[in-house]
């Protein structure tokens, strides 16, 4: 049994790997802002699927939406992640983001700008 988990953690591994280099990449020449994260109502989504019922959140942009679906949340979107290591970032914890709402922890950035940099010198 030892050995399957290693076997999986091995894999595991790798796959983050190759996550981490294709998402380095979709960042080349974004520019990112240093933000505050603040928590914010969210607008909870609720749907049936297959006989399951689901729910997903968003943040509540405060548009109108269907009260027989959906309902909000006050301060219910009060975490983000980065999206590179999957960091949680709490109200009142500073993070990256780019226009496209990439969201980054400063050791991503950081190493993302290592990476990139290491990646123009080497003429990749």
């Amino acid at each position: 049994m030892a050995e399957a988990e290693s076997d999986n953690n091995e894999i595991e591994e790798i796959e983050a790997e190759e996550f981490n280099r294709s998402t380095y990449a979709e960042f080349e020449s974004k520019d990112f802002t240093k933000r505050v994260f603040y928590a914010v109502d969210a607008l909870a989504y609720y749907e049936e699927i297959d006989g399951e019922k689901y729910r997903t959140w968003g943040p509540y942009d405060g548009k109108p939406f269907d009260e027989d679906a959906c309902k909000i949340v006050p301060g219910g979107w009060d975490h983000e992640h980065c999206v590179i290591c999957g960091l949680t970032i709490h109200p009142g914890d500073e993070y990256l983001e780019n226009k496209h709402e990439d969201i980054l922890c400063f050791a991503c950035e950081e190493e993302y700008r290592i990476k990139a940099k290491a990646g123009a010198s080497d003429g990749g």
